[in-house]
């Protein structure tokens, strides 16, 4: 695979940016043959983003674009649709916050498929009991549809999963150089078919 992202934005005053925003990227799978032609496809995308500091402890961050999936294939599915993102945080003495959600397209690196469409939800939240120690804990939810070529079984091996996760963990400043951190993590993922959950 191969990618090439670019940006270019405009700052707003002094807290905040406007932009648009554009990637290519090129998936190949070696020895991924049909009628001839070896698998592949490229995704394309373009957006609009923007990004604003409210204060020193606020801040909120958008963006809203297309992506297109095209390839060579026979027997290729070809995908077109809204790349977007939401997300807000919150930074202040001892608590802090952060929310965000959104979807995006992505190739089949790590998974038995094509290409993937992915919907995502996070929340997490961090509390600094003093100079040393901090705390944090947070919740994360996605749904991840799989898109495969009918011809070639093994990048049809799930439809969908989706995939809950929740943590807690902790750490401590033992000095300015070493610092000791614990983290807990339950996850769960729900699969179509229900063999890989």
């Amino acid at each position: 695979s191969q990618m090439l992202n670019g940006s270019l934005g405009y700052r707003v005053g002094l807290r905040g940016q406007v932009g648009v925003s554009a990637s290519w990227a090129e998936n190949v799978y070696p020895n991924q043959i049909v009628g001839g032609v070896e698998n592949n496809n490229n995704i394309t995308s373009l957006g609009l983003y923007a990004n604003y500091r409210i204060g020193n402890t606020l801040r909120a961050s958008g963006s809203f674009g297309q992506a297109k999936v095209s390839s060579t294939v026979p027997g290729a599915t070809d995908f077109k649709g809204a790349n977007w993102s939401l997300g807000a945080g919150y930074a202040g003495p001892r608590l802090g916050a952060n929310i965000s959600t959104g979807q995006g397209v992505n190739g089949g690196r790590g998974s038995s498929a094509n290409y993937s469409i992915q919907r995502y939800f996070n929340i997490s939240s961090t509390y600094r009991a003093n100079d040393r120690l901090r705390f944090a804990t947070g919740y994360s939810h996605s749904k991840v549809d799989f898109r495969g070529i009918t011809s070639i079984p093994e990048t049809e091996v799930a439809s969908s999963n989706v995939n809950d996760r929740f943590f807690v963990g902790a750490d401590y400043t033992l000095s300015r150089m070493v610092r000791m951190g614990v983290d807990f993590n339950h996850q769960r993922r729900s699969s179509n078919p229900d063999d890989y959950s």
